[in-house]
């Protein structure tokens, strides 16, 4: 339990308590390093499977932590403090639709139909980036002014993984999360975004009717076999003033065979929104010509005030007052836009157009639903579409996750490569965006030796990956005719058949080894080194013809330094450049693990102080160094690597136990 005022890992002040569910308390904090509030979720130790629960956590962040949607509420990080765990989120400032639904009751249908379509573009958002939530229920979703709905808990369900549908929260077995469950989770089959579908509509049909087709059976048993069953009544027998084209949407979404249901979320906003339009094509004609005169009054009413809008104009500085006096009145429609990220100076664009950098101000459009495109180098771009609808302003932050440049080579091409065991199809290879952090990095082929490392990938271009896997030990056998001994003919045997031989020992022989060349362009002058012995002594332009294998190569001068590289070298040669005359800058930085912040650390180079500290640059000659940071409180941490071009070096500090 965490105190008001308390201030975790130097960064985040607890503010107030906000509510307890089923994975523990959460918490309003105020993140002093960027100046925000956020909200923190306390993970319950005595979840079942605790440890593993956090492992598959970890890992999932960097997924979730990916999304980016107006719609959906982002991760920001996953922070251990003393002996919790705590999920870092985006802070929404509302109420949750079961709440709403609570005091309220049933939605007006055009308010439910804004609100899940919002849903269904965020569920497409997630689904393109093969996030399923599995957990979609009125208790997932945040309502804002101006009804602006938000998702929020996407994939905890699917981490918590305890194997039972019941998942151990009071809710959960008095109903709650149950209603929502899809036949599929029911069965414990796997599922697809297709299971998400049938948990919205459940939801959407509570949001229209006031309540579940579900909420008059008294026991699980009795709710997990009507959802199986797929005889509910249509939303329209419990509320009559819910449309029957509406109630069909429903009754797809919710039907019990996968394939029977919308196959995608844009594939149902779609029928929404056809609906909408029927809706408004289909209106009473008494409604349209009262709608009509009501229109010509406006406009003779905004006509005879422009004077006046005019002059406030001036004097109270509101450049954009016309546009939401006509917005209003139904005379025109344009939407002021307003668009920050975090960091600033992001490519942004309107329906495949450019609209400018942000921050953005005072862009103004007239689309109800509007695709928006952000970019920005060395972080991931955000893809996607918001309800504009009925919204006079709409103003927007978007976090901008960093990004790591990563491409892998692979000889031969037809091995399997595995990052976090995520298989990474070839057409894939030459180009990867994934977040920064470690990563279990593995590559098969039957016949080869594996590979089995953790990659550190940075924010930015990382260093491309080039393997060769070496074949696979094994013996190998000539044919009979290559060596063998025969059993010598006695006395009433006949000479043995050469094409029927009865016993044969075979002796391996040495399969042909295709040899490669390494071949070496040295500036200036030095000397080579295969292994520990030396192999060329002032050499410029060297030419070695090796047998496939690993090999320690170092070029030496003696007052410029060395180069050093472990070469697998196979069939195909290997060639690399050695420059000892060019210079790089290497950008140093340190934080510190626990919490992310920036720290100033001494650093130092090639075992001697250089008399600066993180974050600076340091100007090193092109070959092999070894860079150190120390802080006090910290333990040291060292790169040692080969100096090739422009680049950053990012150090996380332990504290010192």
């Amino acid at each position: 339990m965490l105190n008001i005022g308390e201030v975790v890992n130097g960064r985040y002040r607890i503010e107030k308590k906000l509510g307890e569910g089923g994975m523990g308390v959460v918490y309003l904090a105020w993140d002093s390093v960027l100046e925000r509030f956020a909200a923190l979720k306390e993970i319950k130790t005595s979840l079942p499977n605790f440890d593993r629960f956090i492992e598959r956590l970890k890992k999932e962040a960097r997924a979730l932590a990916r999304l980016q949607h107006p719609n959906i509420v982002n991760v920001y990080d996953l922070i251990q403090y003393r002996d919790n765990w705590y999920i870092v989120m985006q802070y929404i400032e509302g109420v949750a639709l079961d709440k709403k639904l609570e005091q309220a009751g049933a939605l007006p249908y055009q308010e439910a139909v804004s609100i899940f379509k919002q849903m269904l573009a965020a569920l497409d958002h997630a689904h393109r980036a093969d996030i399923i939530h599995r957990d979609i229920k009125p208790g997932n979703v945040m309502i804002t002014a101006g009804s602006h709905a938000m998702l929020m808990d996407f994939g905890l369900s699917k981490i918590q993984e305890s194997g039972s549908i019941t998942r151990g929260s009071k809710t959960e077995h008095t109903g709650g999360t149950l209603y929502y469950l899809s036949p599929e989770q029911v069965e414990g089959k796997p599922v697809d975004h297709r299971s998400d579908i049938y948990s919205l509509g459940m939801a959407c049909y509570e949001a229209l009717a006031g309540s579940t087709p579900l909420k008059e059976k008294k026991t699980t048993v009795e709710i997990l076999n009507a959802i199986l069953r797929d005889n509910f009544p249509p939303p329209t027998k419990l509320k009559s003033d819910v449309p029957k084209e509406l109630s069909k949407i429903i009754g797809k979404a919710i039907a019990v065979k996968p394939a029977k249901r919308f196959q995608s979320a844009k594939e149902m906003l779609a029928a929404f929104e056809k609906f909408e339009a029927e809706q408004k094509k289909n209106e009473d004609p008494k409604a349209a010509t009262r709608k009509r005169i009501r229109l010509m009054l406006e406009i003779a009413w905004g006509l005879a005030t422009i004077a006046l809008i005019l002059t406030l104009i001036t004097v109270f500085a509101v450049p954009d007052l016309p546009l939401r006096v006509l917005r209003w009145a139904g005379i025109l429609s344009p939407i002021k836009m307003v668009i920050f990220t975090e960091p600033a100076g992001a490519e942004i664009k309107f329906g495949g157009k450019s609209a400018g950098k942000s921050p953005l101000n005072s862009r103004y459009v007239d689309d109800d639903t509007l695709q928006i495109s952000i970019q920005k180098a060395a972080h991931f771009g955000i893809d996607t579409s918001i309800v504009l609808k009925g919204v006079v302003e709409k103003v927007l932050h978007f976090d901008l996750k960093p990004a790591a440049i990563f491409s892998i080579a692979v000889e031969p091409e037809s091995a399997e490569v595995r990052i976090d065991g995520k298989i990474i199809p070839p057409a894939e290879r030459g180009h990867l965006e994934l977040a920064v952090g470690e990563y279990e990095f593995h590559i098969d082929a039957p016949g080869y030796q594996p590979i089995r490392e953790k990659i550190y990938l940075r924010q930015g271009l990382n260093p491309p990956r080039a393997d060769t896997l070496k074949l696979a030990v094994a013996a190998v056998l000539p044919t009979p005719q290559a060596s063998q001994k025969t059993t010598p003919a006695t006395a009433g045997t006949p000479p043995m058949d050469s094409k029927a031989v009865v016993a044969v020992e075979t002796t391996a022989v040495e399969p042909r080894i295709q040899k490669g060349i390494l071949t070496l362009s040295i500036n200036p002058p030095s000397d080579v080194y295969l292994g520990d012995s030396l192999a060329a002594a002032a050499a410029t332009q060297e030419n070695f013809t090796l047998p496939p294998g690993e090999y320690a190569v170092k070029v030496v001068h003696a007052t410029l330094g060395r180069w050093q590289e472990s070469i697998s070298m196979t069939g195909q040669g290997v060639t690399r450049e050695v420059d000892f005359a060019k210079k790089y800058t290497v950008r140093v930085l340190a934080f510190d693990s626990t919490n992310g912040e920036r720290i100033s650390a001494a650093i130092y180079l090639d075992d001697r102080a250089t008399g600066k500290v993180t974050p600076d640059r340091l100007l090193l000659t092109f070959g092999y160094h070894k860079i150190e940071v120390r802080l006090e409180g910290f333990e040291a941490k060292r790169e040692e690597f080969n100096v090739e071009k422009n680049s950053k070096l990012e150090f996380m500090l332990k504290r010192a136990q």
